[in-house]
């Protein structure tokens, strides 16, 4: 092909040009979500003597390799000698500093949690404050805080976060659903998957969820937490409702600063 004159650079390119832009795969971004539903890696259910994090006798969450992501080993400075390792140093620095500012900005967008304050009259005021096990999707985590008859049974919910990953929560998915109130959160505090571990305040005012008051007795308080498709941390306290009393438990590895507070 004869090119006019002064084009034969000019030609090439522009041929080259067009056979790129037309034959390059477009490029679509993608993102991970956490699923929906429990993939089958999902650990078995806990029965009733195997929900504490200090009972040894049963699984509370699955820490299998196969469930874990590996943790990262540590940096290694590419080849170069010490320039380039200080370069790479440098870096490293730099993206570290990056990703604490990142992460101090999401942390001060969440909605602070409330003091404990004075506890409220008429009411059972519970405080406890999560702690973040590691798993997959940590910092990211769902739970629930419910009321239990000192049998275990469901009697209502006081708190539940998480709620497009509510599946992730089994033990609660598995009382509820036994009391044939599956996922009830009536009167309960809800919201979406939280980006940070943190402390909860939360009451109950000595009725089931048909607002039906309770007689005065021993009863137990539920958390349960979950960052991954498997079981998460859950662990129980009793209290004894009739008289003022305040009751404080040792911290387990996932759940601390205990405290239950009746106020008849």
């Amino acid at each position: 092909m004869k090119l006019p004159k002064g084009s034969e650079v000019a030609a090439p390119c522009a041929l080259v040009a067009l056979c790129v832009s037309s034959c390059s795969p477009a490029y679509t971004a993608e993102f991970e979500q956490w699923p929906a539903v429990p993939d089958a890696s999902m650990a078995p259910i806990v029965t009733e003597n195997e929900i504490s994090d200090d009972d040894a006798s049963g699984p509370v969450y699955d820490a299998s390799p196969a469930s874990v992501p590996p943790t990262p080993g540590p940096r290694s400075p590419p080849p170069g000698g010490a320039d380039a390792a200080s370069s790479f140093g440098s870096m490293a620095s730099s993206i570290d500093a990056g990703s604490a500012l990142l992460d101090a900005a999401a942390d001060a967008a969440l909605p602070p949690r409330p003091d404990a304050g004075t506890p409220k009259p008429h009411a059972v005021t519970i405080v406890v404050t999560t702690v973040d096990d590691g798993q997959g999707y940590s910092p990211l985590n769902v739970g629930a805080i419910w009321i239990a008859q000192s049998s275990g049974a469901f009697v209502k919910t006081l708190e539940e976060w998480g709620k497009a990953r509510m599946d992730h929560l089994i033990l609660w998915n598995q009382v509820t659903s036994a009391a044939g109130l599956a996922r009830n959160t009536v009167d309960a505090i809800t919201g979406a998957t939280q980006y940070a571990f943190g402390t909860y305040v939360v009451y109950w005012n000595f009725t089931d969820t048909t607002e039906k008051a309770l007689p005065s007795g021993t009863y137990r308080v539920y958390f349960e937490t979950a960052d991954w498709n498997v079981q998460g941390p859950n662990t129980f306290v009793e209290f004894t409702t009739g008289t003022a009393a305040t009751f404080t438990y040792p911290d387990t590895s996932y759940f601390i600063n205990l405290e239950v507070v009746v106020s008849p």
